[in-house]
């Protein structure tokens, strides 16, 4: 089931505005291991709950790698001559993506901890958590001004969550 929920929700057991099921056309999620994470779809501009497919609302999708269903917030509806909405919604985890560190130390630190340390630098308060696998890596990192979700994805910067205890985000 694929339903569209208000922009503040953060749990996805309830059916929100409404299931897009019976009008959605073609929805297909996008995960690259430590890039893209995005839902695409088609729906009719006349649609029941069109007027809540609106930017920043969050659609809950099923994934092929969850059992649980996934939320999206929606980064952008393009109307088309056609009388159809092109949704685009990029994974609640790139939230992330717009909460910076100003300054963090993270010194010999296993992954759960290290994770724990760069969530909690955060800018502005949010409800994401993390866990790491059962690693045994001791490591140190400086970050200074980056995004949390830069931070512990991006395996090219030298002081990265990804690049010094190394892993896969899922």
């Amino acid at each position: 089931m694929i339903t569209v929920h208000d922009r503040t929700v953060t749990v996805f057991t309830a059916n929100g505005y409404g299931a897009l099921d019976t009008e959605i056309i073609n929805p297909q999620v996008a995960e690259t291991i430590g890039g893209d994470y995005s839902l695409t779809f088609t729906y009719p501009a006349d649609g029941q709950l069109a007027d809540h497919l609106l930017l920043e609302n969050i659609v809950a999708a099923p994934t092929p790698t969850s059992q649980l269903r996934q939320g999206f917030r929606i980064s952008q509806v393009r109307t088309e001559l056609d009388g159809m909405l092109h949704v685009t919604a990029l994974h609640v985890s790139f939230d992330l993506a717009a909460n910076l560190i100003a300054d963090t130390f993270v010194v010999n630190k296993t992954p759960q901890s290290a994770l724990a340390q760069i969530l909690g630098a955060a800018q502005y308060s949010h409800g994401f958590t993390a866990t790491s696998a059962d690693m045994a890596t001791v490591a140190s990192a400086r970050i200074v001004r980056a995004s949390v979700l830069a931070a512990i994805m991006d395996a090219g910067a030298e002081n990265s969550f990804a690049s010094r205890w190394g892993g896969e985000l899922a």
